[in-house]
């Protein structure tokens, strides 16, 4: 059984548009209800995994660009996974051709973003400490004469995953070679953890 409802929801969005003046869409009109409702009319309406219940309240910038609507939507996926930024999709739903595209538009900063670390400052002053076998919070010493450098206390989790990992990468690479020059090494399989070379 074919489900006309939406088909006659397309039958007087046209018809709206008809009598609308291309340019934004006034947020009082009922055009952005009338394409939610009959969203599943359009081909390509499930690109990006979109739905018509995902667009409800979401839509932004609707303008009408005969015989086109176009908006931009916005996508929560980044940040479910801690990005400060969002994407906006750009989407053109040609009203006559029936189609919905979809191009990926711009980001928005949602949050502010976490200011530079800059670490070889860091790892230079912290390769000092451990050549003078000095106590610091931030090191931890074993009998065996090795030392633990405690990571997160020096790149704290309280950034997106992806630039926690990347901050922390280049720490323990600054820090490595500072180190090394002096004759340390990190203790294989064990990259927080340094010795002293027994040749050195």
């Amino acid at each position: 059984m074919t489900n006309t409802a939406p088909e006659e929801q397309l039958a007087e969005l046209r018809k709206l548009l008809e009598a609308t003046s291309p340019g934004p869409v006034d947020e009082a009109s009922p055009v952005e209800s009338l394409l939610v409702s009959c969203w599943e009319c359009f081909r390509g309406n499930t690109e990006t995994s979109m739905t018509a219940g995902k667009l409800l309240a979401r839509i932004e910038n609707l303008k009408w660009e005969p015989p086109c609507l176009e908006f931009e939507f916005e996508r929560h996926g980044g940040t479910v996974k801690g990005s400060s930024r969002a994407e906006l999709h750009s989407w053109s739903v040609d009203i006559n051709a029936r189609t919905a595209t979809v191009t990926l538009g711009r980001f928005r900063q949602l949050c502010p973003k976490n200011p530079p670390l800059y670490v070889k400052p860091i790892a230079a002053e912290l390769a000092q400490i451990i050549i003078e076998g000095r106590d610091d919070p931030r090191v931890k010493w074993s009998d065996d004469g090795t030392v633990l450098v405690k990571i997160g206390k020096i790149v704290p989790d309280n950034a997106p995953q992806q630039t926690v990992t990347g901050r922390r990468e280049r720490f323990r690479a600054a820090l490595a070679d500072a180190l090394g020059q002096e004759g340390w090494s990190q203790v294989p399989g064990k990259p927080n953890r340094f010795m002293k070379d027994q040749d050195a």
